[in-house]
């Protein structure tokens, strides 16, 4: 459903900002965290090597994406829902062993997704198309997000009952935010929707613990540092996007379906990295 607040175009706008700043901004220090964490372990990891394999899986995976694009885009929602759950979760479920928590981790991240796709049936299933050439129904957002609530109930109440007493004050807090974040998405853009949870409920909270891991503690000294050693990375992101844009104007309409799958290219190391320090935390 369209805003009736505010126009679709407009939000659009606002959205695609502040990915391209925010958003790409807290993944654009992947290197330092390579480093940090091979000081951790007090292995000897250049920097040159580290973008080397960086920029390997991102090439390999917008092949990937390029000769697969059906299987490119469900690997991508897979392990976005996995971080995205991952970002959120992690801290409540520290004492889970890792098989439910990585479960827990998917279902939470699916919801989201399936809450986004549903409520902004029409752009994407546009998208979809553009991207892999299947045409699907609002049916498939609709079962999918139905049972991927189904399975978040009822792996919660295993947890709570078998597992790790879950406090009432944190189940109530996350049923406001899915209650929330529905009625969000449902009068907002597809852009929009996928902004305000990737900047606000994700990027902005993993660029805290980024902070952390990085230098100790949340600062605006730390925040600065963050952003100057981010910067050339970040710079390349966004230009390496705007001149593809400018490369295929003339498919206006496509827009949208090119910035999901740079989105998907660029998502895939950084997922790794992040899962291998939030295991050593």
């Amino acid at each position: 459903m369209a805003s009736v607040f505010v126009p679709s175009a407009l939000l659009n706008y606002i959205g695609l900002g502040v990915v391209l700043t925010i958003g790409l901004l807290h993944g654009a220090n992947d290197i330092m965290l390579i480093n940090r964490q091979s000081e951790i372990k007090n292995r000897s990891f250049s920097s040159l090597k580290a973008i080397f394999y960086y920029t390997s899986i991102i090439l390999l995976f917008a092949a990937v994406f390029y000769f697969l694009p059906t299987l490119g885009l469900l690997f991508f929602v897979f392990i976005s829902a996995i971080h995205f759950g991952e970002q959120h979760l992690a801290a409540v479920l520290d004492l889970i062993g890792n098989t439910l928590r990585y479960m827990l981790y998917l279902i939470y991240g699916f919801v989201i997704f399936m809450m986004i796709f549903y409520f902004n049936s029409e752009s994407t299933i546009k998208i979809i198309e553009q991207m892999t050439g299947l045409r699907l129904n609002e049916g498939y957002f609709f079962y999918g997000l139905a049972v991927s609530f189904l399975l978040l109930f009822l792996q919660t109440l295993y947890i709570h009952l078998k597992e790790y007493r879950l406090s009432w004050q944190i189940i109530i807090r996350e049923v406001l935010i899915l209650v929330t974040l529905a009625i969000l998405f449902n009068y907002s853009s597809l852009l929009f929707s996928f902004a305000v949870y990737f900047v606000l409920w994700h990027s902005i909270p993993s660029m805290r613990d980024q902070l952390v891991y990085l230098y100790g503690k949340v600062s605006v000294r730390s925040l600065k540092k963050y952003i100057s050693q981010a910067f050339v990375f970040w710079l390349v992101s966004v230009l390496g996007l705007i001149l593809f844009s400018i490369s295929i104007q003339q498919y206006e309409d496509f827009f949208l379906a090119v910035f999901f799958s740079f989105l998907a290219a660029i998502t895939l190391p950084h997922v790794f990295i992040v899962s291998k320090i939030k295991q050593q935390e």
